[in-house]
Order: structure tokens, then sequence, then C-alpha cells
């Protein structure tokens, strides 16, 4: 059936019912979708022996209902992340477009009705959004981002410049508070809900770039802050090192993306604006990589000499050498996460149809105010993270 075609109201019967508030889960449940909608909520014996009409009735068996996942980093446009060029130089925009469609679909039927992109190539997370959101295509709600922002030299310039590529890569290179606020305004221009800055670097992608170094000032990140605030935009900042934690903390961003190094002081910082910033660990990231990065051309050598992996090797080996089922997450991009970003909304959490999952994991909380609807409502049972033995051949 084309996804234009209107879908018939949905009955779910026979369900363990988690609702999301925290509330103990219902047995024998039974919930009514209708579009993106629930309007209606009981026990199953409540709908009658045999439901009629011109509804789905599905019965699931006693299996988990749940208020859809929502993941908080999410790369669309990656795809079997290997080295840097899967990135970019080998991505034309007809090629990132099936992968984003693929994605798209893959974090659906994983039980993730809802996402927040991290940056994309080519802007296609944007026009993804567009199309879930028309009904062309089948996917989560997404918070889209467009291209990443970065300065010379930082994480994302990793091209070098003899090449003379002379072309648009995954991040508009911007230096100085003038060019900031106009990569900000030419990425609201194109449709970004999020604009994404890179103010430290990373280190495992990009040793020259190390997590602690910051590469934008004061100043430059404050500007993006101030332009995107003025359109009604949120800031997510990559930032791993401490001082650029800092800075960002001081400067108004909205979304901390990692914070890996932050001391008590930076801690602090961001507890005192508990209201209005959010913090996405990655955490899923480094399991990832720990778990699986050996068999995928990671050397043991570089991950033990990468202080970011400490706490997780002490963990991995306290659960006798691997994260259970119960602590991992799925993403269909590159880096999943474990923690969720919260974006204000005006409707309440049962407007968006649930996800059927065969975990009992408790659903992240949303964040956006008035976010692409699904173009579907239920997901498959979530998988565990991919490892490099999938398709898309990634370590995390």
């Amino acid at each position: 059936m084309s996804l234009l075609i209107p879908d018939p109201p949905t009955l779910f019967l026979n369900c363990r019912l988690i609702d999301g508030y925290g509330g103990e889960p219902v047995e024998n449940a039974a919930v009514k979708a209708e579009g993106n909608l629930i309007t209606a909520v009981g026990r199953t014996e409540d709908f009658g022996e045999n439901p009629n009409g011109n509804m789905r009735v599905v019965d699931l068996g006693g299996k988990t209902l749940m208020p859809g996942l929502i993941e908080g980093h999410f790369h669309i446009s990656f795809w079997g992340v290997r080295e840097l060029p899967d990135l970019d130089l080998k991505l034309p925009a007809e090629r990132t477009t099936v992968y984003a469609v693929k994605n798209a679909e893959l974090a659906l039927r994983c039980g993730y009705t809802g996402v927040a992109s991290a940056g994309a190539l080519h802007r296609i997370d944007v026009t993804i959004r567009d199309m879930v959101k028309e009904g062309v295509i089948a996917g989560p709600r997404m918070a889209a981002s467009g291209r990443d922002i970065c300065a010379t030299s930082g994480m994302l310039d990793w091209n070098p410049s003899f090449w003379k590529l002379g072309m648009d890569g995954l991040s508009i290179f911007a230096d100085g508070v003038d060019e900031v606020r106009k990569a900000v305004r030419k990425n609201i221009h194109e449709g970004a809900d999020v604009i994404k800055l890179y103010v430290t670097g990373e280190g495992l992608l990009r040793p020259g770039t190390p997590p602690e170094e910051t590469m934008y000032s004061f100043e430059e990140i404050a500007v993006a802050v101030d332009e995107a605030h003025k359109r009604n935009r949120q800031v997510a900042a990559h930032v791993r090192g401490n001082d650029g934690v800092k800075l960002c903390v001081a400067a108004g961003v909205d979304v901390l993306e990692h914070a890996t190094y932050a001391d008590d002081e930076a801690i602090a910082m961001i507890a005192e604006r508990k209201d209005n910033i959010f913090v996405v660990p990655g955490l899923g990231y480094h399991w990832g990589i720990l778990v699986n990065g050996p068999a995928c051309g990671i050397t043991p050598a570089h991950l033990a000499g990468a202080p970011a992996f400490a706490w997780c090797r002490a963990a991995t080996t306290a659960s006798s050498g691997a994260p259970t089922a119960s602590t991992r997450r799925t993403s269909s991009c590159s880096s999943p996460t474990w923690a969720s970003r919260r974006w204000r909304r005006s409707s309440p959490r049962r407007s968006t149809a649930p996800s059927c999952s065969g975990s009992s994991t408790s659903a992240a909380r949303s964040r956006k105010e008035s976010a692409p609807t699904s173009s579907s409502s239920t997901a498959t049972p979530s998988r565990t993270s991919p490892s490099c033995k999938t398709a898309r051949g990634s370590p995390w």
C-alpha cells in the first residue's frame, strides 16, 4: 500500500502496556491508534470478543507495547564508516539518499519513532524529514540539522588542501564571528531545525585533533547561539574537552554532544542550567568501538591509549567481557547512543502512536515542539547493536 494512502485505524490487543509515565506495566491491555494519534486505551476485554468495523486488529500475544524510543544522536547519512573518505568523498548525493532512506526505515523498525540529527551530508536529513512528514517514505520524526559547522583545522577539516577538491563536504567551514553567523543563517535557510557546531576534536578518527582541544572561541560559539535563538532554533555542539564544555555552557548552547571530559566545575555549570541544557553522552559509541573495534581494524594498542575508553574497559571487565543486551542501544547510524535529548513540546506524549517492541526499555523523552509526524506507528522487536559483521561493516 502506498504511504500516501491513509491507514485504517489499528487496534492492538493482548499487550503488556508501558505508558511512559513511570507506572507499572499493564497486562492484557489494548490500544487503538488512528493515524498518528492514540484514540483509546483500555483492556482487551473492553473491545469485545470480535472487534469489527474498518479496523486492523493486531493480537500482540503478550508482547510489550510502549511509546516510541527517541534517538538523541543520529547520523542518517553514515553507512559502513571505516575511514574518513566514507564520510564524504565516497558518498555522492545519489548513494547518500539511498543509504539515508534505508537508515530511516531501520530506525523505525527498531522502535525509534523520533530522532535528533547530529549532522548529515548534502543536507539529506532535511529532505528525509520532509518526505517522512509528507508520507512518501517510512521513517521516524526528525529534528534535522543539515551540515555541520566547523572551524578550519577543526575535527571535520581532514582533507588535505593540496587536493583542491572544490566540493562541499560534511561541514561548512566558518572562522570568526561573521562567518559563523553566516553559516548559521545558511543552515536555517536550508531548513535546519538544529544548528550543529564542532567545538572540540574527536581523537579516534582524527588523532591530530585530540578531544581536549577547543577549535572555537567563546565569541564564535556565542554568535551561533544568538543567531539560532533569534530564529527559534537550538544549538547542539560536539564537545568532548572540558574547556569546550565550559565555553558552550557559558555561551548558552542548548545541547552538549558527549561532554566526555567535563570536570566537577563543568558539571556544576551544567547543573545550574539544568532546565534548559541537555547532555547526550553517546555512550553506545564507546561500547561499540571497545567491543567490536578490534575485529574491524581498530588496534588494541590504540584503544589502550584512549583515556575515554578507560571506564568502558573497566565496565566491560565487570560484565564478563561485553555489555548485555539490556544495556545496549540500537541505532541505524554509526554511533548509537543511550542518552536522549528532550525537546519542548506542546502536545502530550500520547499524541504519538506507539512502538511495538519485544523489549521493555523505557522510552526516551521528546524534545521537539512541533516535530514531523512519523509515517508509521509500529516497529518490529528491537535488535542488538550492529557489529562489523553486518552489511554496513561499521565497528559502531
